[in-house]
C-alpha cells in the first residue's frame, strides 16, 4: 500500500507490545512499516525530519504521557507539516479529549479500521 509509514511509541512509553502487534498487522495487510520503539523525543523528531514519512502512527498507553504526545506532535508538525498523524490510545484514554488537545488527524481504534481510515484519508489528499 504505502511505503512511507512510521510507527512509534510516544517518548517515555514503556509498553511496546500493542504497537508491535499493530505494525505486524499492517505489514500483513501489505504496508511497509518502520517501527521505532524506545527512543527519546529528540531522536524520534530527528528520524522523522530525516525520513519525511507520509504517515506517522503513535502509541499512547496512558494519559500521563499526554504532555509528551503534545510536544511530539508539535515538533512533527514543524518538521513534517504534511504528514498524516494518527494516535492509537489505550482504552482508558478519551479519544474525543485527545483530538481536542492534540493536532492529530486520526484516532485509531484498531488496526483493521486504521488501515481503512488511512486509505480513505490518503485518497482524499491525493
Amino acid at each position: 500500500m504505502v511505503a512511507n509509514l512510521r510507527f512509534a511509541m510516544v517518548p517515555g512509553e514503556e509498553h511496546g507490545i500493542g504497537i508491535t502487534v499493530a505494525a505486524d498487522l499492517f505489514r500483513d495487510a501489505g504496508w511497509e512499516i518502520d517501527l521505532q520503539t524506545g527512543i527519546d523525543h529528540d531522536a524520534l523528531v530527528a528520524h522523522v525530519e530525516h525520513t519525511q514519512p507520509h504517515i506517522i502512527g503513535l502509541s499512547l498507553s496512558t494519559e500521563q504521557r499526554l504532555d509528551a504526545l503534545v510536544r511530539l506532535v508539535v515538533a512533527i508538525r514543524i518538521t513534517t507539516p504534511s504528514a498524516i498523524i494518527g494516535v492509537a490510545p489505550a482504552t482508558t484514554v478519551d479519544a474525543g479529549r485527545l483530538q481536542d488537545l492534540v493536532d492529530i488527524d486520526l484516532v485509531f481504534d484498531d488496526a483493521p479500521s486504521a488501515c481503512r481510515d488511512l486509505e480513505r484519508l490518503i485518497q482524499l489528499r491525493s
